[in-house]
């Protein structure tokens, strides 16, 4: 949670982090290759119910 970033762009965020490498008692990330992970959210959310 160090590296966790959030920034606002108008109608839109980003979220950024390095990924963990930590020891994790639920998941084994151990020999994970992903470094970085990153998540946008854009509003106005859409739904298409059918």
């Amino acid at each position: 949670m160090d590296t966790y970033k959030v920034t606002t762009h108008g109608i839109y965020s980003s979220q950024m982090a390095e990924a963990g490498k930590s020891t994790n008692s639920a998941y084994d990330v151990s020999e994970a290759t992903v470094t970085d992970h990153a998540v946008w959210w854009l509003w106005p959310n859409t739904c298409l119910v059918r």
